[in-house]
């Protein structure tokens, strides 16, 4: 077995090469020219601007995720997992990829493609949304095939019954918010006749009791799927302990947000009626409370809870969004206190969020950013330190960009000989660049990746992108200091390197620009070249009345650094993904250096080889490097 040793010094130097590796040549599929894998559309520009975080980027490089952990042989599904931690590297199919986890997919293609304006990988794309439609059935689902077209759906339920095609009820949920996402980027397609009929379907299929909805688990297929011979037995609610990952929350929450959303696209009464249902359900008071909660507080009225993470905060999502659309205000209420009581499970000014798990799930930070956003967006308090904080570390680090480091443990670890067509060891590493995984604090020295976190990371890049800029009649609205270009107002951040924001406007006549908790007001400078300006305040925000089209505004201000220590408790330690019946409770204690909102540094870490994340000694300069680059503006948005 071949080893790899690596000092701090060699991880730091390498560490500061880290934004090269955005540019690197991705992964090209079968039939595309390397020409085609970075083509901008109209509306770039060449510019200079400050070397610091740009989601953009990060999407552009995620559509090379997107498109290469995708299987043509097999209707474009995705290999839900890729194991790094073998020699060599090898993807595999689960039984969760189609059903429940392309449909991920179907929405972050166009998210990424609004954010980045990049055209690669068209064709795999084209290919995996025509398998997608294909395979919608005459009753409006989206199904997915039996045993005989998918060898390794003798993983799912065995018995009678159970060699059928299948609608799985979350999948299909998430098929209807890709439809209305392509409504918007690509109008005039079959999107919105698909999503109807989706629409429909999942109103019809649910089962109504008294004054709910759910969806019973036929046990045919992935969990809580509708088999086309109709349900098996639908006498008795499934109770939260029932389905994968111990909770019903995962598979209910998809049908209640894209009801919910489909409600206020199309205006149809019907999805409304039955998502309102279906929330009624899935708040019963038996399927929340936490252990351990003091005797004077009553848990399951505060949306409390124990159990899977990701399954409980995906549900917040979906009961914001309905008690928005609603105006639902006691709802709203409970979601916050639920969110509150997430946010404490490990480390929030990470965005570093677990509950009895080793891993920072991705799908977890994706439905905490969205929840944080919409409660904001509500009224409910301002959440929008918890999205810069995790944005910033967290969940842009479980990004995987460092082939080199993912090749290093490749060739220390044992051989694996990959065994198709569940299995593939073409090109693993080069193909899974941009994909989102679940992460430790730390890193990781065995590293693996679930493609549902790419599917929800990738939405979450989307989710905080939106909102850096957003227009309000003729004024904007500057929530998040991260580099932006938008029709409206461009925003070059110098964070964390230096307090410094330069705000080159278009169109607003006034901005409102929101500054992190750690910046006290005495201390802010704000200038244009041509003027003083007279900046007012409301609360954490500039307000810049007065400002003219053409104008470079720059806000400065001291950026904080300061030292932390965290001790995360009840982690479960593994020697190895597989091995899950050998893990171990423990206790680790973290300390973090912040500059800022940004971690620039963490002790301990995973030692070489392995995948060491916050390797980010250069943010700690004086002064923000800039580089020449494209930058892609445009008009279009996706509503979410």
């Amino acid at each position: 077995m071949k080893t790899c040793q690596m000092t701090r010094r060699d991880l730091l130097s390498a560490a500061a090469l880290a934004p090269l590796t955005l540019s690197a040549k991705p992964w090209v599929a079968s039939g595309s020219s390397p020409a085609e894998t970075r083509q901008l559309s109209q509306g770039s520009y060449v510019t200079t601007a400050p070397e610091t975080l740009d989601l953009s980027d990060r999407a552009a490089t995620a559509l090379n995720a997107l498109a290469g952990t995708l299987d043509p042989e097999y209707k474009y599904e995705i290999y839900f997992q890729a194991r790094f931690f073998a020699n060599p590297p090898f993807m595999y199919h689960e039984t969760t990829g189609l059903p429940t986890n392309n449909p991920k997919y179907a929405e972050s293609f166009p998210m990424m493609r609004v954010m980045s304006g990049s055209k690669s990988f068209v064709d795999v794309e084209k290919g995996m949304m025509d398998a997608m439609l294909s395979l919608i059935a005459a009753d409006g689902l989206y199904y997915s095939p039996a045993l005989s077209s998918r060898p390794w759906n003798k993983d799912l339920y065995p018995g009678p019954g159970s060699n059928q095609d299948f609608a799985n009820v979350y999948g299909n949920s998430r098929a209807l918010l890709a439809f209305m996402a392509w409504m918007q980027y690509e109008p005039g397609g079959p999107w919105e006749e698909k999503a109807a009929g989706i629409a429909r379907a999942l109103s019809r299929i649910a089962v109504r009791r008294d004054d709910y909805a759910y969806f019973p688990d036929s046990r045919i297929g992935e969990a809580f799927s509708y088999p086309k011979s109709g349900w098996p037995n639908t006498d008795e609610p499934e109770v939260e302990a029932m389905g994968a990952e111990g909770s019903m929350f995962v598979y209910h929450c998809g049908p209640i947000r894209a009801l919910t959303r489909w409600y206020k696209v199309s205006g149809d009464k019907q999805a409304l009626d039955t998502a309102a249902r279906l929330v009624r359900f899935v708040t019963k008071k038996r399927f929340w409370g936490a252990k351990g909660v003091p005797d004077d507080i009553t848990s399951a009225d505060r949306a409390y809870f124990t159990g899977h993470m990701h399954g409980h905060t995906a549900m917040l999502y979906a009961l914001v969004e309905y008690a928005a659309a609603t105006a639902d205000s006691e709802l709203m209420n409970f979601v916050r206190d639920g969110y509150e009581f997430a946010r404490h499970h490990g480390i929030p000014r990470l965005g570093a969020w677990l509950n009895d798990s080793p891993d920072v799930e991705v799908c977890t930070i994706s439905d905490m950013i969205a929840t944080a956003i919409k409660l904001t967006e509500a009224g409910m308090g301002d959440y929008y330190e918890d999205v810069d904080q995790a944005v910033r570390n967290q969940l842009i680090e479980s990004q995987f960009l460092r082939a080199d480091f993912l090749q290093q443990i490749a060739d220390a670890a044992p051989k694996h000989i990959a065994r198709p067509p569940q299995e593939t060891s073409e090109r693993v590493i080069e193909r899974c660049i941009g994909s989102m995984a679940p992460m430790l604090v730390m890193g990781y020295d065995k590293p693996f990746c679930l493609h549902c976190c790419t599917g929800n990371g990738t939405q979450a890049l989307y989710y905080a992108w939106s909102k850096i800029v957003e227009p309000r009649g003729e004024a904007v609205h500057v929530n998040l200091l991260l580099n932006r270009v938008s029709p409206w107002m461009d925003v070059d951040s110098y964070l964390p390197y230096e307090g410094k924001v330069i705000l080159h406007n278009k169109t607003a006549k006034a901005a409102y620009v929101r500054l992190p908790y750690f910046v006290d007001p005495r201390n802010v400078q704000v200038s244009a070249p041509d003027r003083s300006l007279a900046p007012h305040w409301m609360n954490k925000h500039v307000v810049l009345s007065e400002i003219r089209p053409g104008e470079e505004i720059q806000i400065t201000f001291p950026v904080k650094e300061d030292t932390a220590t965290y001790t995360l408790y009840n982690v479960l330690e593994r020697p190895y993904f597989s091995e899950m019946g050998n893990s171990l409770r423990t206790e680790r204690q973290y300390t973090c250096r912040f500059r800022g909102n940004t971690l620039v540094d963490i002790s301990p870490r995973v030692s070489m080889p392995g995948y060491p994340i916050y390797l980010r000694d250069h943010y700690r300069q004086a002064q923000a490097p800039l580089n020449t680059k494209d930058r892609y503006v445009t008009s279009q948005m996706i509503t979410w």
